[in-house]
């Protein structure tokens, strides 16, 4: 907030990213139980072997109102997912408490970083967005530019790339990255930002 104050003549955007989630989603252990049909902790990685084996199965519950009730359909893309994640090669899908729950305090942004953007957006007449990211039952979005996982097993779309984001930064003279978490959701957003950049101008990387 310190930052934001100090450069408000500099500034000329904030863009708030926040993870926005619902009570069951594919990366949360409500969504899952084990082959005995009890639910499944939070803190473990699921695997594709573990959901082929039965041994983590999606809560058929869930079926009546993310498929119109087809539990097979369900299955098969909790199947697809996990494969589609450990192909990727970039993450096994891990099963996180419940956190950043929309309508909770924990989605909220923190009272002085909220307060700097509003005082910027005043100041500078700037529109300060906020990006929404991760509602979406049946993918993670760790990265604000794009899903983990785009695609359903039958050829459907889950959810979109954020394009409009990413013209935004493409265009801005200088980027600055901060928040959290360096381990995933910071750190994808400016890996996917990079490979972007080395797909239309690596010289861009600099700002």
């Amino acid at each position: 907030a310190r930052f934001v104050y100090r450069n408000l003549h500099r500034i000329t955007e904030v863009t708030c990213t926040m993870d926005t989630h619902l009570p069951f989603q594919i990366f949360f252990s409500s969504f899952w139980l084990d082959g005995a049909g009890a639910p499944l902790q939070p803190y473990r990685e699921v695997t594709a072997e573990q959901v082929r084996a039965g041994e983590a199965v999606p809560n058929p519950a869930l079926a009546t109102w993310l498929t119109d009730g087809d539990v097979d359909w369900l299955n098969r893309q909790a199947l697809f997912y996990c494969e589609a994640l450990e192909r990727a090669g970039k993450y096994r899908l891990y099963l996180w408490p419940p956190h950043c729950i929309l309508g909770s305090d924990g989605h909220a942004l923190a009272g002085v970083i909220h307060e700097a953007r509003m005082f910027h957006a005043y100041a500078r007449f700037a529109p300060n967005r906020v990006e929404q990211k991760g509602e979406h039952p049946l993918t993670e979005n760790y990265s604000v530019l794009a899903p983990e996982v785009l695609e359903t097993h039958d050829g459907g779309a889950v959810a979109a790339r954020n394009d409009a984001l990413l013209r935004r930064l493409l265009d801005a003279d200088v980027v600055l990255v901060a928040g959290q978490a360096a381990s995933h959701c910071v750190a994808s957003t400016v890996d996917d930002l990079l490979a972007e950049i080395a797909a239309v101008d690596p010289s861009l990387a600099g700002k």
